[in-house]
Protein backbone atom coordinates (compact mmCIF):
# COMPACT_ATOMS: atom_id res chain seq x y z
CA UNK A 1 0.00 0.00 0.00
CA UNK A 2 1.50 3.54 -0.84
CA UNK A 3 0.09 6.75 0.12
CA UNK A 4 -0.06 9.16 -2.92
CA UNK A 5 -0.46 13.01 -3.41
CA UNK A 6 -1.32 14.94 -6.67
CA UNK A 7 -2.15 18.86 -6.53
CA UNK A 8 -1.32 22.39 -7.06
CA UNK A 9 -0.20 25.13 -4.96
CA UNK A 10 1.03 29.05 -4.52
CA UNK A 11 4.54 27.95 -5.46
CA UNK A 12 3.40 25.88 -8.74
CA UNK A 13 0.48 28.20 -9.64
CA UNK A 14 -0.75 31.80 -10.09
CA UNK A 15 -3.92 32.78 -7.89
CA UNK A 16 -5.84 32.73 -11.08
CA UNK A 17 -5.51 29.14 -11.78
CA UNK A 18 -6.03 28.37 -8.18
CA UNK A 19 -9.09 29.96 -7.70
CA UNK A 20 -11.00 27.75 -10.88
CA UNK A 21 -10.25 24.49 -9.16
CA UNK A 22 -10.74 25.85 -5.22
CA UNK A 23 -13.28 23.52 -4.06
CA UNK A 24 -15.59 24.75 -1.17
CA UNK A 25 -15.68 23.21 2.23
CA UNK A 26 -19.23 22.08 1.45
CA UNK A 27 -17.86 20.33 -1.40
CA UNK A 28 -15.52 17.82 -0.17
CA UNK A 29 -17.38 15.05 0.85
CA UNK A 30 -18.76 14.97 -2.51
CA UNK A 31 -15.41 15.44 -4.21
CA UNK A 32 -13.72 12.82 -1.90
CA UNK A 33 -16.44 10.40 -2.46
CA UNK A 34 -16.42 10.41 -6.25
CA UNK A 35 -12.37 10.93 -6.13
CA UNK A 36 -12.54 7.07 -4.30
CA UNK A 37 -14.95 5.49 -6.71
CA UNK A 38 -11.70 4.01 -8.55
CA UNK A 39 -11.22 0.50 -7.93
CA UNK A 40 -7.43 0.80 -7.23
CA UNK A 41 -7.96 3.89 -4.58
CA UNK A 42 -8.78 2.17 -1.28
CA UNK A 43 -8.66 6.04 0.86
CA UNK A 44 -9.25 9.24 0.22
CA UNK A 45 -8.86 13.17 1.18
CA UNK A 46 -9.26 15.97 -0.56
CA UNK A 47 -7.75 19.62 1.11
CA UNK A 48 -8.36 23.20 -0.64
CA UNK A 49 -7.78 26.31 0.53
CA UNK A 50 -6.66 29.50 -1.52
CA UNK A 51 -3.38 28.70 -1.86
CA UNK A 52 -3.70 25.23 -2.46
CA UNK A 53 -5.98 22.02 -4.08
CA UNK A 54 -4.55 18.45 -3.07
CA UNK A 55 -5.81 15.12 -3.39
CA UNK A 56 -4.09 12.13 -1.13
CA UNK A 57 -5.00 9.16 -1.37
CA UNK A 58 -3.73 5.16 -0.83
CA UNK A 59 -3.54 2.75 -3.17
CA UNK A 60 -1.72 -0.53 -4.11
CA UNK A 61 -1.77 0.14 -7.69
CA UNK A 62 0.45 3.62 -7.36
CA UNK A 63 0.93 4.08 -11.35
CA UNK A 64 -2.51 3.89 -12.01
CA UNK A 65 -3.59 5.90 -8.94
CA UNK A 66 -0.99 8.48 -9.88
CA UNK A 67 -2.54 8.66 -13.79
CA UNK A 68 -6.08 8.79 -11.72
CA UNK A 69 -5.09 11.44 -9.24
CA UNK A 70 -3.57 13.55 -12.28
CA UNK A 71 -6.85 13.23 -14.58
CA UNK A 72 -8.64 13.99 -11.65
CA UNK A 73 -8.20 17.11 -10.95
CA UNK A 74 -7.39 18.15 -14.66
CA UNK A 75 -11.07 17.46 -15.28
CA UNK A 76 -11.93 20.09 -12.58
CA UNK A 77 -10.04 22.06 -14.39
CA UNK A 78 -11.48 21.36 -17.61
CA UNK A 79 -14.83 22.20 -16.16
CA UNK A 80 -14.08 25.15 -15.15
CA UNK A 81 -11.95 25.74 -18.84
CA UNK A 82 -8.36 25.58 -17.87
CA UNK A 83 -5.68 23.21 -18.25
CA UNK A 84 -3.68 22.43 -15.14
CA UNK A 85 -1.00 19.91 -15.89
CA UNK A 86 1.89 22.42 -16.39
CA UNK A 87 0.99 23.02 -12.75
CA UNK A 88 0.57 19.47 -10.81
CA UNK A 89 2.78 17.46 -8.92
CA UNK A 90 2.48 14.47 -7.68
CA UNK A 91 4.44 12.58 -4.12
CA UNK A 92 4.65 9.69 -3.30
CA UNK A 93 5.60 7.76 -0.07
CA UNK A 94 8.20 9.35 2.25
CA UNK A 95 7.71 12.39 -0.37
CA UNK A 96 3.71 12.55 -0.03
CA UNK A 97 3.94 12.00 3.77
CA UNK A 98 6.56 14.77 4.86
CA UNK A 99 4.75 17.30 2.37
CA UNK A 100 2.11 17.08 4.38
CA UNK A 101 3.48 17.50 8.22
CA UNK A 102 5.20 20.05 6.62
CA UNK A 103 1.84 21.55 5.11
CA UNK A 104 0.18 20.91 8.41
CA UNK A 105 3.12 22.87 10.35
CA UNK A 106 2.27 26.27 8.08
CA UNK A 107 5.97 25.42 6.38
CA UNK A 108 4.31 25.06 3.01
CA UNK A 109 2.23 28.30 3.15
CA UNK A 110 2.52 31.49 1.72
CA UNK A 111 2.92 32.80 4.93
CA UNK A 112 5.33 30.83 7.05
CA UNK A 113 3.96 30.18 9.99
CA UNK A 114 0.11 31.52 9.49
CA UNK A 115 -2.40 29.76 11.95
CA UNK A 116 -5.18 28.87 9.31
CA UNK A 117 -3.69 25.84 7.73
CA UNK A 118 -4.02 23.45 10.77
CA UNK A 119 -7.31 24.43 10.84
CA UNK A 120 -7.91 23.67 7.46
CA UNK A 121 -6.06 20.24 7.30
CA UNK A 122 -8.59 19.17 9.93
CA UNK A 123 -11.69 20.55 8.56
CA UNK A 124 -10.84 18.65 5.29
CA UNK A 125 -9.79 15.45 7.14
CA UNK A 126 -13.11 15.17 9.27
CA UNK A 127 -14.93 16.26 5.77
CA UNK A 128 -13.52 13.03 4.40
CA UNK A 129 -13.85 10.57 7.33
CA UNK A 130 -17.35 11.68 7.64
CA UNK A 131 -17.58 10.55 3.44
CA UNK A 132 -16.36 7.04 5.05
CA UNK A 133 -13.36 7.91 2.88
CA UNK A 134 -10.82 7.16 5.11
CA UNK A 135 -9.25 3.95 6.53
CA UNK A 136 -6.34 2.93 8.85
CA UNK A 137 -3.69 4.40 6.75
CA UNK A 138 -4.97 8.10 5.96
CA UNK A 139 -6.81 8.14 9.76
CA UNK A 140 -3.60 7.93 11.08
CA UNK A 141 -1.34 10.12 8.43
CA UNK A 142 -3.56 12.59 8.77
CA UNK A 143 -4.21 12.81 12.78
CA UNK A 144 -0.26 12.44 13.43
CA UNK A 145 0.07 15.07 10.54
CA UNK A 146 -2.50 17.65 13.21
CA UNK A 147 -0.47 16.48 16.02
CA UNK A 148 2.78 17.66 15.08
CA UNK A 149 1.07 20.89 13.57
CA UNK A 150 0.52 21.54 17.12
CA UNK A 151 3.65 20.48 18.24
CA UNK A 152 5.05 23.25 15.86
CA UNK A 153 2.94 26.03 17.41
CA UNK A 154 3.56 25.46 21.16
CA UNK A 155 7.32 24.62 20.90
CA UNK A 156 8.61 27.07 18.37
CA UNK A 157 7.89 30.71 18.19
CA UNK A 158 6.62 30.59 14.34
CA UNK A 159 3.72 32.11 14.74
CA UNK A 160 4.93 34.49 17.37
CA UNK A 161 6.27 37.08 14.88
CA UNK A 162 4.05 39.20 12.72
CA UNK A 163 4.97 39.47 9.31
CA UNK A 164 2.11 41.75 7.71
CA UNK A 165 2.04 45.30 7.65
CA UNK A 166 -1.52 45.49 9.57
CA UNK A 167 -1.20 42.48 12.55
CA UNK A 168 2.59 44.78 12.56
CA UNK A 169 0.63 47.55 13.17
CA UNK A 170 -1.67 45.52 15.60
CA UNK A 171 1.51 44.02 17.83
CA UNK A 172 3.15 47.69 17.64
CA UNK A 173 -0.35 48.66 19.90
CA UNK A 174 -0.87 45.52 22.03
CA UNK A 175 3.09 46.38 23.43
CA UNK A 176 2.31 49.83 24.29
CA UNK A 177 -1.04 49.22 26.15
CA UNK A 178 -1.51 45.71 26.73
CA UNK A 179 -4.60 44.14 25.83
CA UNK A 180 -6.53 46.57 23.64
CA UNK A 181 -10.12 45.56 25.39
CA UNK A 182 -10.64 49.07 27.23
CA UNK A 183 -9.23 51.18 24.27
CA UNK A 184 -11.00 52.70 21.46
CA UNK A 185 -9.34 53.20 17.61
CA UNK A 186 -10.18 55.40 14.54
CA UNK A 187 -9.22 54.32 11.57
CA UNK A 188 -9.25 56.89 8.88
CA UNK A 189 -9.67 55.96 5.63
CA UNK A 190 -11.13 52.55 4.13
CA UNK A 191 -8.68 50.76 1.50
CA UNK A 192 -7.40 47.65 1.66
CA UNK A 193 -4.26 47.89 4.36
CA UNK A 194 -6.36 50.42 6.83
CA UNK A 195 -9.97 47.56 6.15
CA UNK A 196 -7.02 44.36 6.92
CA UNK A 197 -6.08 46.61 10.35
CA UNK A 198 -9.55 47.52 11.01
CA UNK A 199 -10.79 44.07 11.66
CA UNK A 200 -7.32 42.96 13.02
CA UNK A 201 -8.30 45.55 15.98
CA UNK A 202 -11.56 44.12 16.19
CA UNK A 203 -10.11 40.61 16.29
CA UNK A 204 -7.83 41.24 19.28
CA UNK A 205 -10.84 43.20 21.33
CA UNK A 206 -10.59 46.96 20.42
CA UNK A 207 -14.13 48.70 22.20
CA UNK A 208 -14.74 50.95 20.53
CA UNK A 209 -13.48 51.52 16.78
CA UNK A 210 -14.75 54.50 14.66
CA UNK A 211 -14.45 55.13 10.82
CA UNK A 212 -13.99 57.67 9.05
CA UNK A 213 -14.06 58.19 5.07
CA UNK A 214 -14.13 61.31 2.52
CA UNK A 215 -17.02 59.20 1.32
CA UNK A 216 -19.22 58.82 4.08
CA UNK A 217 -21.22 56.40 2.66
CA UNK A 218 -18.54 54.42 2.62
CA UNK A 219 -17.85 55.38 6.48
CA UNK A 220 -20.94 53.75 7.05
CA UNK A 221 -20.62 50.54 5.53
CA UNK A 222 -17.63 49.48 6.67
CA UNK A 223 -18.22 50.97 10.28
CA UNK A 224 -21.21 48.23 9.76
CA UNK A 225 -19.53 45.23 9.01
CA UNK A 226 -17.60 45.63 12.27
CA UNK A 227 -19.54 47.10 14.78
CA UNK A 228 -18.11 50.25 14.40
CA UNK A 229 -19.60 53.86 14.48
CA UNK A 230 -19.02 55.76 11.15
CA UNK A 231 -17.54 59.80 11.97
CA UNK A 232 -17.56 62.81 9.82
CA UNK A 233 -14.17 64.00 8.16
CA UNK A 234 -15.14 67.35 9.94
CA UNK A 235 -15.08 65.48 13.13
CA UNK A 236 -12.02 64.09 13.27
CA UNK A 237 -9.73 66.20 15.57
CA UNK A 238 -12.80 66.36 18.20
CA UNK A 239 -12.28 62.15 18.05
CA UNK A 240 -8.76 62.10 18.77
CA UNK A 241 -9.55 63.32 22.28
CA UNK A 242 -11.02 60.12 23.20
CA UNK A 243 -8.98 57.28 20.80
CA UNK A 244 -5.80 55.72 21.47
CA UNK A 245 -4.99 53.93 18.21
CA UNK A 246 -5.24 56.30 14.93
CA UNK A 247 -4.86 54.21 11.76
CA UNK A 248 -4.85 56.43 8.67
CA UNK A 249 -4.22 55.57 5.14
CA UNK A 250 -5.60 58.00 2.59
CA UNK A 251 -5.40 59.60 -0.78
CA UNK A 252 -5.22 62.99 0.80
CA UNK A 253 -2.28 65.44 -1.05
CA UNK A 254 -2.04 67.22 2.60
CA UNK A 255 -1.67 66.32 6.16
CA UNK A 256 -4.70 65.28 7.62
CA UNK A 257 -3.46 66.18 11.59
CA UNK A 258 -0.67 68.67 12.33
CA UNK A 259 1.65 69.34 14.89
CA UNK A 260 -0.54 71.65 16.61
CA UNK A 261 -4.04 70.60 16.19
CA UNK A 262 -2.70 67.39 17.27
CA UNK A 263 -0.94 68.77 20.36
CA UNK A 264 -4.02 70.87 21.24
CA UNK A 265 -5.65 67.33 21.42
CA UNK A 266 -3.06 65.90 23.76
CA UNK A 267 -3.59 68.84 26.35
CA UNK A 268 -7.57 67.94 26.47
CA UNK A 269 -6.47 64.17 26.50
CA UNK A 270 -3.82 65.36 29.66
CA UNK A 271 -1.20 63.36 27.50
CA UNK A 272 -2.46 60.19 27.51
CA UNK A 273 -0.80 57.83 24.97
CA UNK A 274 -1.59 57.85 21.50
CA UNK A 275 -0.30 55.33 18.65
CA UNK A 276 -0.44 56.67 15.41
CA UNK A 277 -0.42 54.74 12.76
CA UNK A 278 0.36 56.40 9.19
CA UNK A 279 0.19 54.34 6.07
CA UNK A 280 -0.74 56.68 3.27
CA UNK A 281 2.00 57.90 0.75
CA UNK A 282 1.91 60.84 0.88
CA UNK A 283 1.64 60.45 4.47
CA UNK A 284 -1.26 61.97 6.53
CA UNK A 285 0.51 62.65 9.92
CA UNK A 286 2.77 65.63 9.93
CA UNK A 287 6.02 64.26 10.83
CA UNK A 288 6.75 66.67 13.88
CA UNK A 289 3.82 64.73 15.64
CA UNK A 290 6.27 62.24 16.87
CA UNK A 291 8.14 64.72 18.77
CA UNK A 292 5.26 65.36 21.15
CA UNK A 293 5.06 63.75 24.15
CA UNK A 294 3.37 60.39 24.58
CA UNK A 295 2.88 60.68 21.22
CA UNK A 296 4.00 57.15 19.44
CA UNK A 297 4.44 58.11 15.64
CA UNK A 298 4.96 55.22 12.89
CA UNK A 299 4.59 55.49 9.08
CA UNK A 300 4.62 52.80 6.32
CA UNK A 301 8.26 52.25 6.46
CA UNK A 302 8.49 52.17 9.99
CA UNK A 303 6.19 48.90 9.89
CA UNK A 304 7.60 47.45 6.80
CA UNK A 305 10.91 47.61 8.87
CA UNK A 306 9.88 45.51 11.83
CA UNK A 307 8.07 42.93 9.43
CA UNK A 308 11.06 42.12 7.64
CA UNK A 309 13.07 41.68 11.11
CA UNK A 310 10.32 39.62 12.09
CA UNK A 311 10.23 37.35 8.75
CA UNK A 312 14.04 36.89 9.57
CA UNK A 313 13.34 35.73 13.30
CA UNK A 314 9.92 33.28 11.81
CA UNK A 315 12.68 31.60 9.31
CA UNK A 316 14.95 31.09 12.20
CA UNK A 317 12.19 29.08 14.02
CA UNK A 318 10.92 27.40 10.88
CA UNK A 319 14.41 25.51 10.83
CA UNK A 320 13.57 24.33 14.82
CA UNK A 321 10.24 23.17 13.34
CA UNK A 322 11.52 21.46 10.39
CA UNK A 323 13.86 19.43 12.99
CA UNK A 324 10.09 18.37 14.78
CA UNK A 325 8.70 17.32 11.42
CA UNK A 326 11.69 15.29 11.00
CA UNK A 327 11.42 13.17 13.57
CA UNK A 328 7.73 12.89 13.30
CA UNK A 329 8.05 11.76 9.79
CA UNK A 330 10.12 9.31 11.18
CA UNK A 331 8.09 7.97 13.46
CA UNK A 332 5.12 7.97 11.01
CA UNK A 333 7.35 5.77 8.79
CA UNK A 334 8.52 3.63 11.39
CA UNK A 335 4.72 2.95 11.92
CA UNK A 336 4.52 2.47 8.51
CA UNK A 337 6.96 -0.21 7.41
CA UNK A 338 5.62 -1.90 10.46
CA UNK A 339 2.55 -2.61 8.07
CA UNK A 340 4.61 -4.44 5.96
CA UNK A 341 6.80 -6.73 8.71
CA UNK A 342 3.58 -8.20 10.13
CA UNK A 343 1.66 -9.63 7.50
CA UNK A 344 5.09 -11.14 5.91
CA UNK A 345 5.71 -12.94 9.28
CA UNK A 346 2.22 -14.43 8.65
CA UNK A 347 2.70 -15.05 5.27
CA UNK A 348 5.79 -16.66 5.78
CA UNK A 349 4.98 -18.87 8.75
CA UNK A 350 2.32 -19.80 6.59
CA UNK A 351 3.92 -20.52 3.81
CA UNK A 352 6.44 -22.87 6.05
CA UNK A 353 3.51 -24.63 8.05
CA UNK A 354 2.00 -25.58 5.20
CA UNK A 355 5.01 -27.38 3.32
CA UNK A 356 5.71 -29.12 6.96
CA UNK A 357 1.76 -30.07 6.55
CA UNK A 358 2.35 -31.82 3.47
CA UNK A 359 5.66 -33.37 3.85
CA UNK A 360 4.36 -34.93 7.33
CA UNK A 361 1.42 -36.00 5.37
CA UNK A 362 3.27 -37.62 2.55
CA UNK A 363 5.84 -39.51 5.41
CA UNK A 364 2.81 -41.00 7.25
CA UNK A 365 1.42 -42.17 4.23
CA UNK A 366 4.83 -44.85 3.70
CA UNK A 367 4.97 -44.54 7.81
CA UNK A 368 1.91 -46.16 8.19
CA UNK A 369 3.66 -48.85 11.10
CA UNK A 370 4.06 -46.53 13.51
CA UNK A 371 2.16 -46.06 16.67
CA UNK A 372 0.18 -43.05 17.66
CA UNK A 373 2.78 -41.97 19.94
CA UNK A 374 5.69 -42.22 17.42
CA UNK A 375 3.93 -40.16 15.02
CA UNK A 376 3.32 -37.37 17.11
CA UNK A 377 6.77 -37.47 18.06
CA UNK A 378 7.59 -37.46 14.49
CA UNK A 379 5.04 -34.33 13.92
CA UNK A 380 6.78 -32.77 16.76
CA UNK A 381 10.09 -32.64 15.12
CA UNK A 382 8.84 -31.14 11.98
CA UNK A 383 7.09 -28.46 14.52
CA UNK A 384 9.73 -27.81 16.41
CA UNK A 385 12.35 -27.57 13.14
CA UNK A 386 10.25 -25.19 11.59
CA UNK A 387 10.47 -22.74 14.98
CA UNK A 388 13.78 -22.89 15.22
CA UNK A 389 14.26 -22.35 11.48
CA UNK A 390 11.96 -18.79 11.44
CA UNK A 391 12.85 -17.82 14.98
CA UNK A 392 15.72 -15.55 13.79
CA UNK A 393 14.48 -14.03 10.63
CA UNK A 394 10.84 -12.97 12.51
CA UNK A 395 13.20 -11.19 15.67
CA UNK A 396 15.36 -9.54 12.67
CA UNK A 397 12.13 -8.52 10.76
CA UNK A 398 10.52 -6.72 13.81
CA UNK A 399 13.85 -5.30 15.06
CA UNK A 400 13.90 -3.44 11.18
CA UNK A 401 10.34 -1.63 11.51
CA UNK A 402 12.05 1.52 12.22
CA UNK A 403 15.31 0.56 9.82
CA UNK A 404 15.50 2.39 6.06
CA UNK A 405 16.56 -1.19 4.62
CA UNK A 406 13.21 -2.68 5.56
CA UNK A 407 10.90 -2.56 2.33
CA UNK A 408 13.99 -3.71 0.56
CA UNK A 409 14.55 -6.72 2.89
CA UNK A 410 10.81 -7.67 3.09
CA UNK A 411 10.38 -6.88 -1.03
CA UNK A 412 13.19 -9.39 -1.32
CA UNK A 413 12.17 -12.27 1.49
CA UNK A 414 8.78 -11.99 -0.73
CA UNK A 415 10.39 -12.68 -3.74
CA UNK A 416 12.40 -15.46 -2.55
CA UNK A 417 10.10 -17.30 -0.81
CA UNK A 418 7.67 -15.84 -3.48
CA UNK A 419 4.96 -14.99 -0.64
CA UNK A 420 3.06 -12.97 -3.75
CA UNK A 421 3.37 -15.77 -6.06
CA UNK A 422 0.02 -17.86 -6.43
CA UNK A 423 1.15 -20.67 -7.69
CA UNK A 424 4.55 -20.58 -5.82
CA UNK A 425 2.75 -20.90 -2.13
CA UNK A 426 0.43 -23.79 -4.11
CA UNK A 427 3.55 -25.74 -4.11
Amino acid sequence: MRILVAGLSHKTAPVEVRERIAIPSRDYVETVRRLVTAPFIDEGVVLSTCNRSEFYCTTAEPEQARGHLLEFVEELGRRNGHTLSSYLYTKEGEDAVRHLFTVAASLDSLVVGEPQILGQVKEAYLASSEAKATGFTLDRLFQEALRTGRDVRSKTEIGSYAISVSSVAVELAKKIFGQLGDRNALVMGVGEISQLTLRSLVSNGIRQVYVANRTHERSVEVAKEVGGTPVEFSRLLEVLRDVDVVVTSTASPRHLIRRDDLAAAMHLRRNRPIFIIDLAVPRDVEPECGQIYNVFLYNIDDLKAVAEGNLERREKEAARAQAIIDREVERFLGWYRSLEVVPTIVSLREKIDGIRDEEFQKAMSKLSHLSEKDRKVVEQFGTSVVQKILHGPTVRLKGIENDESARGLIHSLRHLFRLDDEEGTKR
